[in-house]
């Protein structure tokens, strides 16, 4: 009888054995004291109720919460004086106790994967305590790739009395709940409007972004069409900030616009202002017939360098005239050659450069002081003139021809009362005849063409 008594024993123990066999190889899953583990823990094969303790679970998540598809690092820290011996079930869920995110065991001889890879246990190798009675178990999780709202983090701790069977254990429970980052967005652009024309750096500033070393796709989309703008230059300040420099056409569609990053945007959040061109002044103003002047133009908001702007002065009912010369000085000022024919029309002028028009800008002016017809003393013919003039006054008479500028071009004492003046040394234009005889003086008009 004694036998089967000894026999009948090993058979009871047999299985108590085993348990703590294989729990001190790991959880068998499903014991991490969690809602969705029925918040079952290492009490349903230890004796004992299980005590909570906060604090336990670390890990690098940031304040502002988890981001969908990073990995981060999370410790559980143990802490039971007089233990050496410790087991775990670690797992996590979201507010409706589903499992979520993916571990990934880090420290394989001591951690592993348990309850259909939903969870992380000890190994055999991973239960021994330090000194004082305290051990930690380090491993990663990896967030799901979409947002789970409040992830919620559940371990059962398993400090043993290590001494070989289930009784006289101290399960402990902890948790750890985390919220997930706000999503990735597009915040602020600064500034928020330019000029058509204009060159400006904006500042765009996001949240839960990660711009550090990558080169982000920055547009700006003309609101509710597929017009883009693309900067010339973008910098990355940071994850969160950085900088695009663009450079407006004159003609870049004036309204709202959408600022794109990547896949994120700020709906009309940027303004382009259409700006209105004007001429503004030109100097000087006023010219004589046959005159050659040089004018200079300014203007508001035009766009001239690099560009020949047509230049004109017209008049209703006269032919129009057209700048021999353009020289742009700069974006908003030009100097243009105007060749005023002889026998252009007097009065006021509109100036024109390209589509802009400034109305009664310029003044076409007689010769000052020259007659066209009148009694006189002496008469010349043809006029206009080309090769010669042909001068009919008094013998002895003196003649002179002068430019605008009344810089002498010739002189000549008449002997005869018909005297022919070559006019081939002279350029077209409009001159000045005088006729000197008997102490009077006489001006006329001469044109050569």
């Amino acid at each position: 009888m004694k036998t089967i008594y000894k026999i009948m024993s090993v058979l009871v123990a047999l299985p108590v054995v085993l348990l703590f066999l294989a729990n001190g190889s790991g959880s068998a899953g499903g014991y991490s004291g969690s809602p969705g583990d029925n918040n079952q823990t290492c009490t349903a094969c230890h004796s004992g109720t299980p005590t909570v303790q906060t604090g336990w679970i670390s890990s690098n998540i940031p304040v502002s919460g988890y981001v969908p598809g990073s990995t981060y690092q999370l410790t559980l820290n143990a802490n039971q004086t007089g233990v050496s011996k410790f087991g775990f079930e670690f797992t996590s869920e979201n507010s409706s106790g589903q499992k979520t995110g993916t571990f990934t065991i880090t420290d394989a001889n001591r951690t592993k994967l348990t309850n259909q890879n939903k969870s992380v246990t000890h190994k055999s190798g991973g239960t021994a305590g330090a000194a004082g009675g305290t051990i930690s178990w380090t491993f990663n999780w990896t967030a799901p790739a979409t947002s789970a709202g409040q992830v919620r983090f559940y371990a059962a701790v398993n400090a043993t009395n290590s001494n070989g069977n289930t009784s006289g254990d101290q399960i402990i429970k902890t948790s750890l709940f985390v919220e997930a980052a706000a999503p990735a967005a597009l915040l602020a652009v600064s500034p928020q409007q330019a000029d058509q024309g204009s060159s400006t750096t904006l500042t765009i500033t996001g949240q839960n972004t990660s711009w550090n070393a990558t080169s982000p796709a920055v547009q700006l989309r003309k609101s509710g069409t597929t017009t883009t703008i693309a900067p010339a230059t973008v910098t990355v300040n940071n994850n969160t900030q950085l900088q695009a420099s663009f450079n407006f056409a004159p003609n870049a569609l004036p309204g709202l616009y959408d600022v794109l990053v990547n896949d994120l945007v700020l709906a009309e959040s940027f303004t382009i202002n259409q700006i209105v061109p004007a001429l503004l002044t030109v100097q000087p103003n006023v010219a004589n017939q046959g005159e050659n002047v040089v004018v200079e133009i300014t203007a508001e908001n035009t766009f001239w360098n690099g560009t020949t702007p047509t230049i004109s002065l017209s008049q209703s009912g006269s032919a129009t005239i057209n700048a021999t010369a353009v020289t742009v000085l700069s974006n908003t000022t030009a100097s243009a050659t105007f060749q005023i024919p002889a026998d252009a029309n007097t009065g006021l002028y509109n100036l024109g450069v390209n589509d802009l028009l400034m109305p009664n800008a310029f003044t076409i002016n007689l010769v000052s002081g020259i007659a066209n017809v009148s009694a006189s003393s002496f008469k010349f013919y043809p006029n206009p003139a080309t090769s010669f003039v042909t001068i009919e006054t008094k013998s002895g008479s003196i003649v002179r021809i002068f430019d605008l500028n009344e810089k002498k071009l010739i002189e000549k004492v008449c002997f005869d009362i018909y005297e022919n003046i070559d006019l081939s040394q002279i350029e077209k234009g409009v001159y000045i005849i005088h006729v000197q005889h008997d102490g009077k003086n006489e001006i006329r008009k001469l044109i050569k063409k």
